[in-house]
């Protein structure tokens, strides 16, 4: 199996990889995975997209969302 592209997480100043998918238990409820239904997918990403992530105030919090081919969805759309 090939390894998969992480999830980015921002703390304290740093940048890691984050090895957990958070936003997919909100995109597993109806109609949440329309927004990534046309979203190129790889070997390397099943998922099709990477999520950015940060803590602040003791809150882990979605930053950004960008599917494979660059495009960058807006979180006003989840």
């Amino acid at each position: 199996m090939t390894a998969q592209i992480a999830e980015s997480l921002r703390h304290r100043g740093k940048v890691c990889s984050l090895w957990t998918l958070p936003l997919e238990s909100f995109l597993d409820r109806p109609n949440n995975r329309k927004a990534f239904a046309k979203v190129h997918r790889h070997t390397a990403c099943f998922r099709g997209y990477v999520g950015y992530w940060e803590i602040s105030d003791n809150k882990l919090l979605l930053t950004g969302v960008e599917t494979l081919d660059g495009e960058n969805f807006p979180l006003h759309s989840f």
